[in-house]
């Protein structure tokens, strides 16, 4: 019996999705970090006083890959992925001490939207591929984010050691291509750094980390091993308006692996520059405005992202 080609088209649909949703880009199932690349630019190496701080980021980033093939034969080009994100963090920097360093922990809330498109090569016999642009789009909660940090100050230098765990409470279906969150538990250790006068005059800050992944269950799929770099200069003024250069590196030192993996050895890795902005108000609420620019991109997305950051001290 000739099969309905609604049913067809639905099924060819949804096989896309799959690759897509398993290894977007070539590489990380999901196309993406449990870290969210730029992010922490404004509190690198950081070491406030005491007290409990609201920050909250709104992210949006717009990004392309050119080329995504299987195993054996190219089955999309010109995927697109557009995120809009509002990241909402509680941090507490308490007033206990390890050793000479101070401690804080921080949770962290995301919400949003995500939507992916790509143009799956469809052949007909005779003729050249044809293209017909196909999209998937989710809305709701990301992955709950929990960490803490260990900071010392030395002078005008400030530097510390963080640990993060993300845990799998996204909004996630293994049928979508568009995911908030990635179902599988990350963690993310690392070090920070801050050098210069936080006042006024010129700053340096860093944050070197790892993001180790556990394998996805439902897809037996397991993301490398991930590195990201975060650099920032920045040029302070009295006035409490500041300037600066940024910038970040992604890149993934282990190949992805697990049965659900496609086969061959796929690394992704990014880098960007950019600039930002930011103004602090009497009683340390803060301001800022960040945006990156990705470039040498390889197995990964390419694109453009900027952050709007509230800080408000209580």
């Amino acid at each position: 019996m000739p099969r309905d080609p609604r049913t067809i088209a639905t099924t060819i649909t949804f096989c896309l999705a799959m690759l897509l949703a398993s290894a977007c880009a070539h590489a990380a199932e999901g196309g993406t970090c449990a870290y969210p690349l730029g992010r922490a630019e404004p509190l690198m190496g950081l070491r406030p006083a005491p007290g409990i701080y609201l920050v909250n980021d709104v992210y949006y980033y717009t990004g392309k890959a050119g080329y995504l093939t299987s195993s054996v034969d190219p089955v999309a080009d010109s995927i697109e992925a557009e995120r809009l994100v509002n990241y909402l963090s509680l941090n507490w920097m308490t007033e206990v001490r390890l050793g000479s360093g101070d401690l804080g922990v921080w949770l962290t809330l995301p919400y949003g939207r995500e939507e992916v498109s790509w143009e799956p090569l469809r052949h007909g016999a005779g003729r050249a591929p044809s293209r017909a642009t196909t999209s998937d789009d989710v809305t709701g909660v990301g992955d709950l984010a929990l960490g803490g940090s260990v900071a010392w100050r030395t002078g005008v230098s400030m530097w510390s050691g963080y640990g993060m765990v993300f845990m799998p409470t996204g909004d996630y279906d293994q049928n979508r291509a568009a995911n908030m969150g990635l179902n599988r538990w990350a963690f993310d250790v690392g070090t920070a750094g801050r050098w210069g006068s936080p006042m006024g005059g010129r700053e340096f800050a860093t944050v070197l980390g790892l993001t180790i992944n556990t394998e996805n269950p439902d897809t037996s799929y397991k993301t490398g091993v991930q590195l990201h770099a975060d650099l920032a200069y920045t040029q302070r003024f009295e006035s409490g308006f500041s300037v600066g250069i940024i910038g970040y590196h992604y890149r993934q030192l282990t190949a992805d692996g697990g049965s659900g993996a496609p086969p061959g050895e796929r690394k992704g890795r990014v880098t960007s520059v950019g600039a930002a902005a930011g103004y602090e108000f009497a009683g340390g609420v803060g301001l800022g405005l960040r945006y990156y620019y990705e470039f040498w991109a390889k197995n990964w997305l390419e694109g453009n992202a900027l952050y709007a950051t509230l800080s408000i001290p209580f």
